[in-house]
C-alpha cells in the first residue's frame, strides 16, 4: 500500500483503532526520507481534515522541528496558514526568554494565529500545597506501585490542552512533537500503543464534545535527526540550550536525577533560585508523600471542569473560574 493510501486509511479508522505508519518505524531510514514521509503525512492531513490544526510549540527543539515542517508543507503546497493555530502553554515557570523566543519563531514562520495559554494558578502555590515533584532517583525508588499524575503538569499543561480543544470548536486536529526515541519511556509507549495518527475523544480522563485527530509527526525522528534537521535548515534554537540540556519548567525537580544534578544545571542561570528550592524542599517535601491527597484533589478538579466546561465561552473565562475554584476550595 502506498503512503498516501495508508495515511488515508489512518484517517478513516474507528476511534481508538491502532495502526502504525510502518515505514517510519525503521530508524535506519535517512533523514531526507523521513522528511518526505512526514511532509506526505501532513499534506494528506491538510487535504482531508476539515477544520483547524492546533500545533503545540513548547519552545523546545523537537516542537521547533515539527512547526517548521508544518510551515514548509503550507508554503510548498499553498495551504492556508490561517488553518494553523500555534499553541504554547506558559506555565509561569519557564526558563528566561522562552515566551519571547516562541513569539519570535511564530512571527518568522509567518503564522498569524496563536494561543499563549496563561497559568491557571501559580506553580509556587502548587508546590506549597502538595510539595515538589520527586527527583527521578526518588520516583523510581518510591513509586514502583504505579505512576500518578503530578498536579503541576495536570493544571499547567494537560488541562490547558483540554480547555483549548473544547472551547476552540474549529480545531479538528492537534499535533505534538512527541518522539518514540525521546528520553521518556512513556513517550515510547504512547507511540507504540496508539501509533502516530489516531482519533480520540478523551483528553486526560476528560471527555471531549467531539472526536479529534491527534498526530505525532516526528515520532520516529531520532536525536540525531533532530539536530541534523536544525542544522540543515539553520533554525534558531531557544537560547536556554546555551546553558542547559533541557527547556520547559525551570524548577521542575522531576527533570533531574537528584539535587546535585538540579543544582549543577540551574545554578548556571539562577543561583538564588537553587538555594530557595533547596530550603523549601525541606519544608514542603515531595509530591509522592501526598499521593492520596493529590489523587483526591485531581478527582474533584476534573469533576468541576467536567460539569462546567460547556458553560464557559472563552479560554480566559475558563482560567478565571478554575483559578477561583482552586484557590477557594484549597486555601
Amino acid at each position: 500500500m502506498g503512503e498516501s493510501c495508508f495515511i488515508k486509511v489512518l484517517l478513516n479508522v474507528k476511534p481508538n483503532k491502532i495502526i502504525h505508519l510502518q515505514k517510519l518505524v525503521h530508524s535506519n531510514l535517512s533523514l531526507e526520507t523521513k522528511i518526505d514521509l512526514v511532509k506526505e503525512l501532513l499534506k494528506i492531513l491538510f487535504e482531508n481534515v476539515d477544520g483547524k490544526f492546533l500545533v503545540h510549540f513548547s519552545g523546545g527543539k523537537d516542537s521547533l522541528v515539527m512547526l517548521h515542517l508544518v510551515k514548509e508543507v503550507c508554503d510548498e503546497y499553498g495551504f492556508d496558514k490561517d488553518r494553523v493555530i500555534v499553541f504554547h502553554v506558559d506555565t509561569g515557570n519557564h526558563f528566561p526568554g522562552t515566551v519571547n523566543y516562541v513569539l519570535k519563531i511564530i512571527n518568522e514562520f509567518k503564522f498569524s494565529n496563536y494561543i499563549i495559554f496563561k497559568p491557571i494558578v501559580s506553580i509556587w502555590w502548587i508546590f506549597r500545597r502538595f510539595g515538589f515533584p520527586p527527583f527521578t532517583s526518588i520516583y523510581y525508588e518510591e513509586n514502583r506501585q504505579g505512576r500518578f499524575s503530578y498536579p503541576c503538569c495536570f493544571i499547567l499543561k494537560k488541562l490547558p490542552t483540554y480547555i483549548t480543544i473544547e472551547l476552540v470548536k474549529e480545531v479538528k486536529c492537534d499535533m505534538l512533537g512527541i518522539r518514540a526515541f525521546g528520553e521518556a519511556l512513556r513517550r515510547t509507549l504512547t507511540v507504540k500503543e496508539r501509533g502516530i495518527v489516531f482519533r480520540y475523544s478523551r483528553e486526560h480522563n476528560l471527555k471531549l464534545s467531539r472526536e479529534i485527530v491527534r498526530v505525532y509527526p516526528i515520532a520516529y525522528f531520532s536525536n540525531r535527526d533532530i539536530h541534523e534537521y536544525i542544522k540543515k535548515f539553520n533554525l534558531e534554537l531557544n537560547p536556554v540550550y546555551k546553558y542547559c540540556s533541557r527547556h520547559g519548567c525551570i524548577v521542575c525537580t522531576a527533570g533531574y536525577y537528584d539535587m546535585s544534578e538540579f543544582e549543577k544545571e540551574i545554578s548556571k542561570i539562577n543561583q538564588k533560585l537553587v538555594q530557595f528550592v533547596k530550603s523549601k524542599i525541606n519544608e514542603w517535601k515531595f509530591m509522592h508523600e501526598r499521593k492520596k491527597e493529590i489523587q483526591e484533589f485531581m478527582k474533584k478538579l476534573r469533576e468541576y471542569v467536567r460539569k462546567n466546561i460547556r458553560k464557559w465561552k472563552t479560554i480566559d473565562e475558563a482560567i478565571h473560574n478554575i483559578r477561583n475554584y482552586i484557590y477557594t476550595q484549597y486555601k
